[in-house]
């Protein structure tokens, strides 16, 4: 599974030599590295899921084309052995199936009681299936990572930055919609926006560990920047910002690139009056109904409390307050009012053991992840939980390649 040349320890290729003053800048922006390693077929596979990722062919709640590639990889993990994956990812495994368990069996369960079983909508089947699969794309980049080591994390990083821009690219081709808000490839605008977080997220987590040049993720996460503007949610708006500014603390050079990309960008005639629609949202901020507690669905939780220690699952949701449509709108309210005290400490155990090899200052790269889950409903969206292992599969690489500079074992992470 190796390729011939594969990014090497000290970061230069092997195999042939790179000797045109072209080839070398083309090296040095990690093409043909990416190339390299995308000629094995099961990485290239994975790119290609990565590259799907912001189509949404069909309505949301259904497979969308990148789920369908991801189930290709279903006769890998048949022939993976447990003992291949380190034992401490084996616990975080452990306690992120212990969630997925949890929660498909209080759904299902209120299935029956509700008979909420109708395969034309996202039904009990539909949300018992999302933490599933979702624990299955969680597994697979472990897995993934067990073969193919940092080779994994940087397809996974640079095809993530190429889709952001290959959508930037899109609007730029397409022009603007006829909506208040853009939507792009996606089903509605806070999609778009939540994928800008956590792509910006993502990468500039990880761009140094994928061996990306500063000035590439810069540009990338510029672009979510502007991925976030389109979509104007206010959430995803803000938090790109912060991820750029934390980005900014370990390699003060990525705001800089961000922020002179920004400019450069608003130099450029706006025909679509993008400033004046951010503007009039970030003035809307806390004067509508959506932006309370109530509009959110927090009142469930209080004029529910039956539900507070099994939980209530995320079927039927017209039982509990008609005055409030669909779901409740937070990841936060929903572990607690649809899963109850047990489910979330479940899920508070996995996301604890996943993001504990985390340095403590790269965490704050997920306070703007949790303060987008305090008002939307993030948990079913994939690139979360492929964000949560790949924030852990590099932090427990740095800590390992720490200890081997120092002469010593890794250090032990212990649950």
């Amino acid at each position: 599974m190796t390729s011939s040349i594969a990014p090497t320890a000290s970061g230069t290729i092997r195999g042939r030599s790179v000797r045109r003053p072209i080839d070398a800048a083309v090296a040095w922006f990690g093409l043909v590295r990416l190339g390299g390693v995308l000629r094995e077929p099961t990485l290239a596979l994975w790119a290609m899921c990565m590259l799907l990722m912001p189509l949404y062919a069909w309505r949301s709640g259904r497979p969308q084309p990148a789920d369908l590639v991801s189930l290709l990889f279903i006769p890998l993990l048949r022939e993976a052995t447990i003992n291949a994956v380190p034992r401490y990812l084996r616990q975080v495994l452990s306690a992120l199936v212990t969630f997925a368990g949890y929660a498909a069996v209080v759904n299902l369960i209120w299935g029956v009681l509700l008979l909420d079983y109708d395969v034309r909508k996202v039904g009990a089947l539909g949300f018992a299936s999302f933490y599933l699969f979702n624990a299955y794309m969680f597994a697979l980049c472990i897995y993934l990572f067990a073969a193919f080591r940092m080779r994994f994390v940087a397809v996974t990083i640079w095809s993530t930055a190429i889709a952001v821009g290959l959508q930037v690219l899109l609007y730029a081709i397409r022009g603007p919609s006829t909506g208040f808000r853009e939507t792009l490839l996606f089903n509605n605008a806070n999609q778009l926006g939540y994928y800008a977080l956590l792509s910006a997220t993502l990468i500039a987590f990880g761009f140094r560990a994928a061996r990306m040049p500063v000035i590439v993720a810069g540009a990338a996460v510029a672009s979510c920047v502007f991925l976030a503007a389109l979509s104007l949610s206010k959430a995803a708006m803000m938090g790109t910002v912060i991820v750029a500014a934390v980005g900014a603390i370990r390699r003060p050079m990525l705001l800089a690139v961000v922020a002179l990309v920004l400019v450069a960008g608003a130099s450029l005639r706006d025909p679509t009056n993008l400033f004046d629609r951010v503007q009039r949202r970030i003035d809307d901020m806390g004067s509508s109904y959506d932006d309370t507690p109530e509009g959110r669905g927090y009142s469930r939780i209080p004029e529910n409390p039956q539900y507070l220690v099994l939980g209530a699952g995320e079927v039927g949701f017209d039982r509990h307050n008609r005055d409030i449509a669909g779901e409740l709108h937070s990841s936060v309210g929903t572990l607690i009012f649809s899963y109850g005290v047990i489910g979330t400490v479940f899920f508070s155990m996995f996301l604890w053991r996943a993001l504990r090899p985390v340095r403590r200052l790269d965490l704050l790269f997920f306070v703007p992840i949790l303060a987008y889950g305090t008002t939307h409903q993030g948990l079913r969206f994939r690139l979360f939980w492929i964000l949560v292992a790949i924030a852990c599969l590099i932090s427990m690489e740095a800590r390992a390649s720490e200890a081997r500079r120092r002469g010593g074992r890794p250090m032990p992470i212990t649950a």
